[in-house]
């Protein structure tokens, strides 16, 4: 399968106007997105139709691999491709039909064979009930999914995921009403599920690829910056802490306009953005700060024009376009 290989890593936002069937997609112009100083001019890729979107639905970007985005509609799935257009319905599975339990998805990679996989958890109904673990792959020539054995058990699980050279990860809690996270990993080659432990003090947060080392990001303790947690050391499972500490000012102004944590760039940037827009509001900014030098900076976007509605945004780091069908 050919990736458009000559093409670095782009930053990709997609608008959904809420209710509409639309989902849009625009790149960054600026492969080296380090070089970007206060303006980034983004050019329009291609426009989506969804089926069955509901007046009261919006589109989010769930996680992404290699030219391949899942995108949720309420309790529905899609897998897109905005370079090509194809839009991939999830198979619906009938036997949960009814379940009203929430359901997680998350798209991951075997570089082995060559091969997309989407990992379904349906939690728990109560204490006794099992978590059900199924697979599906695309492409293949079975639209049915398959159940895989797994011991473990927890009570929720976050909707973000991050997929790192053939592994999916993903936050669950371990105890019901629990504040305490720890990782699960699914490697999709050999679709094994196991945990990793998480430090203490270690909150819910958002799981991102830093330098491609899975990483944690969420708020420091003190409410005056982020802390970003990277797994050194899958095996033995070590982490080490980063503080990334803003100014009052900086800190203030990221929580009142609702900025949401997108991702890091390949240069070692956070990427913070926002998460509704419209032609009539404010220019659509992002906000990158360096983990390692600590600089921070704010760049406007160009080249779109929001729609009078209001649309819901959503922002990936890293972005490699890929040309083909699946």
């Amino acid at each position: 399968m050919s990736l458009s290989l000559s093409r670095p890593p782009r930053l990709l936002l997609s608008l959904h106007p809420r209710g509409d069937n639309r989902l849009m997609f625009f790149f960054s112009s600026s492969s080296d997105q380090s070089l970007i100083l206060s303006t980034m001019v983004v050019v329009k890729n291609n426009t989506l139709t969804m089926s069955k979107v509901g007046s009261k639905d919006f589109i989010v970007q769930r996680n992404f691999v290699r030219g391949f985005v899942c995108c949720s509609l309420t309790r529905r799935y899609v897998v897109c491709n905005p370079n090509t257009r194809q839009v991939i319905p999830i198979p619906e599975d009938y036997n949960l039909v009814g379940y009203t339990t929430p359901l997680y998805m998350y798209l991951g990679y075997d570089h082995i064979k060559d091969q997309y996989k989407v990992l379904r958890v349906k939690m728990r109904t109560s204490s006794t009930s099992p978590i059900l673990h199924s697979v599906w792959t695309l492409g293949g020539s079975s639209s049915s999914w398959r159940r895989i054995e797994s011991s473990i058990l927890y009570y929720c699980c976050e909707y973000n995921g991050v997929c790192i050279d053939g592994v999916v990860y993903y936050e669950v809690c371990l105890e019901p009403y629990g504040n305490y996270m720890v990782v699960s990993s699914f490697d999709v080659a050999s679709e094994q599920i196991r945990l990793i432990k998480t430090p203490e003090n270690m909150v819910a947060a958002y799981l991102t690829n830093y330098l491609r080392k899975l990483a944690s990001y969420g708020l420091s303790d003190y409410d005056d910056g982020f802390i970003l947690w990277v797994i050194d050391d899958v095996k033995n499972q070590f982490w080490s802490k980063r503080a990334c500490i803003f100014s009052s000012i900086t800190h203030s102004l990221l929580l009142d306009i609702d900025m949401y944590f997108s991702g890091i760039t390949a240069a070692g940037e956070i990427v913070v953005y926002v998460l509704w827009t419209s032609s009539s509001c404010d220019p659509f900014e992002l906000f990158f700060y360096h983990v390692e030098r600590k600089a921070k900076r704010r760049v406007q976007i160009e080249g779109f024009a929001g729609d009078e509605v209001t649309c819901f945004a959503s922002l990936s780091c890293n972005f490699v376009e890929n040309i083909i069908y699946l």
